[in-house]
């Protein structure tokens, strides 16, 4: 009797392993893709970080206050050049003024 039923379940094995197997890799598929995912989204944020943290074009005080030090710039051309610094620091960072607004309570009504 034992010897039927270890048959029987010997004879139903490769049914069941094809039952599993089909419920099992929508999921590992899955899995794969949301490892995927996270490698690509790390990827961008590591590219993003490094293109926020390039050094900015042209000269920076410090390096025209070196120059300087160094003597490979006179104290005129320190100050000229560090007013053109001031100049274009002021222009990028200015915040332009709000421009007025008129609420429709405060216009005049159309006479048609």
């Amino acid at each position: 009797m034992t010897g039927m039923i270890l048959a029987a379940v010997w004879a139903l094995l490769p049914i069941a392993q094809s039952d599993v197997s089909r419920a099992v890799m929508p999921v590992l598929y899955f899995l794969g893709a949301i490892v995927v995912l996270i490698v690509v989204v790390q990827l961008v944020r590591k590219r993003m970080r490094q293109t926020e943290s390039l050094p900015p074009a042209g000269f920076t005080l410090g390096d025209l206050r070196q120059l300087l030090k160094e003597g490979k710039m006179s104290p005129e051309e320190f100050e000229r050049a560090k007013n053109k610094v001031l100049d274009a620091t002021k222009r990028a960072t200015a915040i332009k003024p709000a421009q007025e607004t008129v609420s429709q309570k405060d216009q005049e009504p159309r006479v048609s």
